[in-house]
């Protein structure tokens, strides 16, 4: 039995092969996406006089250009791979952690960030 184009069979499939073609490029453009994105995790404490504090931490491999802001200042830091940056303090207690700002991403694609010190050397002091 030869099936023809409007058999059921070769509709089923037909829609078979676009569902698995769309889940494939879904997958690799989300996978792709992942991948790219540095992998970072900020933390949140309060110092003993109750200010607010962040704090960034690089889990890549690859040294990345960061900002921390809050209320318009902003400090510009690198950070190099595997490492924490130092407690970044609010000047005023009514800021909380949801005042912070925070961004890193890797320094190839922001070379201007090479001028700035290490993460270490600029801040929580």
């Amino acid at each position: 039995m030869q099936l023809t184009q409007k058999h059921p069979l070769n509709i089923l499939l037909g829609i078979f092969n676009k569902m698995t073609m769309f889940l494939c490029l879904f997958v690799f453009f989300v996978s792709f996406s992942a991948w790219s994105k540095p992998k970072t995790q900020v933390f949140y404490n309060y110092t003993i006089e109750g200010f607010a504090q962040v704090q960034i931490q690089n889990k890549s491999g690859k040294e990345l250009a960061c900002w921390i802001a809050i209320d318009g200042f902003k400090k510009k830091f690198r950070l190099p791979p595997a490492t924490t940056s130092q407690w970044l303090t609010a000047s005023d207690k009514r800021y909380d952690y949801t005042s912070f700002s925070t961004w890193c991403d890797y320094i190839e694609l922001y070379p201007q960030y090479r001028k700035y010190p290490t993460g270490g050397d600029v801040l929580g002091k």
